[in-house]
């Protein structure tokens, strides 16, 4: 398994600061690491980024899409490059959300981690660039602080609290054993 990409799962409101540290893991790999994101579906041919809503389940499908062809890729041998890491970088607040990333990797023997990045919902609006409203980043919020994770899932968790006073960094490994079938 050893030639199997890490995959890194970010998770948080809009402005919490995923994509900072998105940029933090690909730094410590170097060159090697591909960052897959909904959001880089709205980059245009010239360069910029335009948002649009209503075209939010294509840019969710495009993400899932590139994804896949890097993991199955790496995992039939496929890919041409190794890559270190896989960095999904999208808010991913539920498991739904983070099921078929998940599943993918795991069927095709990758190490999973779930970075999930909270910070005071007030705060965050003020960072956004997507201009989400106050009211939906709360919402954001308390769905992400009462997530549960599926307890089969062979994943790591790891926890940053980027609030300008705090920066706290927690680290849940969840391990499990195989039991036969």
């Amino acid at each position: 398994m050893s030639n199997r990409p890490k995959v890194y799962i970010m998770s948080g409101i809009s402005g919490a600061g995923k994509t900072t540290e998105a940029e933090r893991i690909a730094k410590h790999y170097g060159t090697s690491p591909i960052t897959v994101s909904a959001d880089r579906y709205f980059v245009k041919n010239d360069g910029k980024y335009k948002f649009n809503a209503a075209e939010l389940p294509q840019a969710h499908a495009y993400c899932l899409l590139k994804f896949t062809e890097v993991i199955y890729g790496s995992y039939s041998g496929q890919w041409l490059g190794y890559t270190a890491a896989v960095i999904v970088d999208n808010t991913n607040l539920t498991t739904v959300e983070m099921a078929p990333y998940v599943a993918l990797a795991m069927a095709c023997g990758c190490e999973v981690e779930i970075v999930t990045v909270h910070c005071d919902p007030k705060v965050a609006a003020e960072r956004n660039i997507h201009n989400v409203s106050a009211s939906t980043i709360e919402r954001m919020d308390k769905a992400l602080r009462f997530r549960e994770l599926p307890p089969f899932w062979r994943v790591t968790q790891r926890t940053i609290d980027t609030n300008p006073a705090n920066m706290v960094v927690e680290q849940k490994p969840r391990r499990y054993s195989r039991t036969p079938f």
